[in-house]
């Protein structure tokens, strides 16, 4: 019979089974980290609940271990290789709109090469997108999801190449940490976090080989520095590195020579990217004290309960093994061997999951906290598996359902994200529930609805945001989308309260110009085009607004002076031209209407309203019968 510990764990792996399946089938939304179900179909939430029952029966799971052993033995990469890769394609993400995927895929399409925070990762998603649209024009957010996947298949190759122990303990571990909800960072995730990850349980592999004394101190430095140079975050590993350093070199005759060069490559992600600012003068890095939490704010402190509530969907969602695993802590204490390197990665990385401020919402900022919830839990196994009870009772078969459970979740997770209307009815709920960065949630999920085209989804969300928290720049998101779906009073009165605010974005004066044009507040229109062409003095298309407008306020002469501004910004450019025409048109020179018409025509002969606009100027032809000045 199993002892009282595996029978705890059975009962509360058992219990969390339970209560995730229950939850797929209640509405609400506090339960982020373990409600995926309620957002998949109803048949999938049958077969995902299926399998987890299925999981627990030993005949099952025993079988399901033995061919999962067997791919942990062999030795040809492309075996354990070829699910990922289908699996990471099929399962991508369909929707970045929960991190700033879009963000910094604007940025990269915008030509940014480099961001202190993330450096190596902001650089390297940049070098691939511009690699490949050198052949093919994708998206940022395309190149960002290849370099997710082949990041993804890089690190089930380090996983099975470089997992510890053998046999039956050697594939818990690898499904243990397979099934994390780092995972998910190889699907197609569009963010900063990827790289980070691969590197930082790379670092932990070696760590654990060091521990052993099979693994080169070399390679635990290179691979420490590529996690703390692909994002700040990476310095967690820090205390770590530096004890193994200590006891790989403690006694050494040269450790005083090794030191200093362990101390330079221990402060390098830090030093490197705030020289390159300061070269660049690109920013600094923020101070500690802008990352942490405050202790006792009521709306979201370090003690408050919504932090308190947001770790424990935080540990759900990224690692429900390790709630399972919880019994087990008397015996990963008793681990004396292992204790003070693990503490050496758990210590950081639970004090960064406690105190660290998420600035949009835990449940947004999940990828934040996905590597810090990785580097308490994986040492945690580590240990567990090393202690000298694992053969009598972590390579038990009946504990194979624990880890099955908790890939099966993640599963679900997965598959959720790579749904699309799933992933939007989730990251709405998610908004719709958030404490912190609400605003900027919403206008996040509005740009996704933007770029596809769905201006009414994308004015649906926007309007959630609630006035007192509207920005100029959100009432110039709403009054555009307004205009754009024809309704033009609320969009002029949207862009009304926008430029009453301070600092106005020239979208909201341009939308406030326009629409006062179409009440035929000709004044007033004229009064924000102009500051709309101040504020940007290349932008051609603003001038020919501004100058239609004096057109119909008939203000011909200064129109005409507009659209000439216009035509010395670029000659190369249409609409001046017609302009141009059409306003001689109105004053009645028929010679330079033609003139600046055939100089159009032959141009950009294809121009939208060029023919209707030559038979109206020719009515103003001299020779013709029926001239009408």
């Amino acid at each position: 019979m199993p002892d009282r510990t595996i029978k705890a764990t059975l009962l509360l792996t058992s219990a969390l089974g339970l209560f995730y399946m229950i939850l797929g089938f209640l509405p609400g939304n506090q339960w982020w980290g373990f409600n995926h179900l309620l957002f998949l179909p109803l048949y999938l939430r049958l077969i995902i609940i299926a399998v987890i029952i299925a999981v627990f029966i030993p005949s099952v799971h025993g079988n399901l271990s033995s061919t999962a052993e067997f791919v942990t033995r062999t030795r040809k990469p492309l075996f354990y290789l070829l699910l990922p890769i289908l699996l990471f394609f099929l399962l991508r993400v369909s929707v970045h709109s929960l991190g700033d995927g879009y963000q910094r895929s604007f940025e990269i399409e915008q030509g940014a090469w480099y961001f202190s925070i993330e450096a190596l990762d902001f650089f390297i998603h940049a070098l691939v997108y511009h690699l490949i649209n050198y052949f093919v024009a994708i998206p940022a957010t395309t190149a960002m999801a290849a370099v997710s996947m082949i990041a993804g298949i890089a690190f089930v190759y380090i996983l099975f190449r470089m997992a510890p122990f053998e046999k039956a303990t050697r594939l818990l571990f690898i499904l243990s940490v397979l099934g994390l909800g780092g995972s998910q960072f190889f699907f197609g995730y569009a963010e900063s976090y990827t790289l980070l990850y691969l590197f930082a349980v790379w670092y932990l592999l070696l760590a654990f080989r060091e521990g052993d004394a099979t693994a080169g101190f070399a390679a635990i430095t290179a691979v420490y520095l590529l996690a703390g140079l692909a994002h700040q975050l990476g310095l967690i590993l820090l205390p770590s590195y530096l004890y193994l350093a200590h006891i790989r070199y403690a006694g050494h005759p040269r450790r005083l020579m090794i030191f200093p060069f362990v101390l330079i490559a221990a402060a390098l992600p830090i030093l490197l990217p705030m020289t390159i600012d300061r070269i660049f003068d690109a920013g600094m890095i923020g101070s500690l004290s802008d990352y942490l939490l405050p202790l006792t704010d009521e709306t979201y402190g370090l003690l408050s309960m919504v932090h308190i509530f947001d770790i424990v969907n935080q540990l759900l969602l990224t690692a429900p093994l390790l709630i399972m695993l919880l019994p087990f802590i008397p015996q990963f204490i008793s681990n004396k061997k292992r204790l003070a390197p693990a503490l050496a990665l758990i210590i950081p990385a639970l004090l960064f999951l406690l105190c660290v401020d998420p600035k949009l919402s835990m449940a947004r900022d999940w990828d934040l906290f996905a590597l810090p919830v990785t580097l308490i839990t994986i040492p945690f196994i580590y240990s567990l598996l090393d202690s000298r009870q694992a053969e009598t009772s972590f390579n038990k078969s009946y504990l194979t359902g624990s880890v099955l459970t908790a890939l099966i979740i993640l599963f679900s997770w997965v598959a959720l994200n790579s749904s699309q209307a799933a992933h939007l009815q989730r990251a709405e709920q998610i908004i719709d529930h958030s404490v912190k960065g609400q605003p900027y949630g919403y206008e996040l999920l509005a740009f996704y609805y933007s770029t596809n085209d769905d201006i009414e989804s994308e004015l649906r969300i926007l309007q959630k945001i609630e006035p007192g928290w509207r920005s100029a720049r959100i009432y110039g998101k709403i009054a555009q989308a307004n205009y754009v779906l024809g309704r033009n009073e609320q969009a002029y009165q949207m862009a009304q309260l926008g430029v009453t605010l301070d600092n106005p974005t020239l979208l909201n004066i341009l939308i406030a110009g326009v629409t006062a044009a179409d009440r035929e507040e000709y004044d007033r229109a004229v009064f924000y085009l102009r500051i709309a062409t101040d504020m940007d003095p290349t932008d051609i298309d603003n001038f020919c607004k501004l100058g239609d407008v004096l057109c119909h306020a008939d203000s011909v002469d200064a129109a005409l002076r507009v659209y000439f501004k216009a035509m010395d910004i670029d000659r190369d450019y249409p609409r001046p031209y017609f302009c141009l025409a059409n306003a001689f048109r109105l004053q009645g020179d028929y010679q330079k209407a033609v003139e600046w018409m055939d100089a159009g025509m032959r141009r950009f002969p294809s121009y939208p309203g060029a023919r209707d606009l030559w038979e109206r100027i020719q009515v103003l032809n001299p020779d013709s019968a029926d001239t009408n000045n």
